[in-house]
Parts: C-alpha cells; structure tokens; sequence
C-alpha cells in the first residue's frame, strides 16, 4: 500500500513569508500541503 505524502505547516506571524515559500516549494514536488495558520503577518495574541 502506497501512502501520499503529506505535510502539515503552521506558524505564528513572524514565520508567515517562510511557511508560504516552502508550502509553495513542497507543492511543486508534489507534496500534499495542509495549511493551519496564521494566515498573515498580522500579529495575533493567543
């Protein structure tokens, strides 16, 4: 049995413009990418 491979990325606002350029990255080889945030660089309290 043949598994797909898969990602999930995740980070806080000061990691935003890295995540989106390695989500990018992976997807281009093929990589099945679940994104779970932060989704911008906007700075959030938890």
């Amino acid at each position: 049995m043949s598994y797909p491979e898969r990602i999930v990325l995740a980070t806080d606002h000061g990691g935003y413009k890295l995540k989106e350029h390695l989500k990018k990255y992976l997807i281009s080889k093929g990589v099945d990418v679940i994104d779970v945030g932060t989704f911008s660089e906007e700075s959030i309290d938890y």
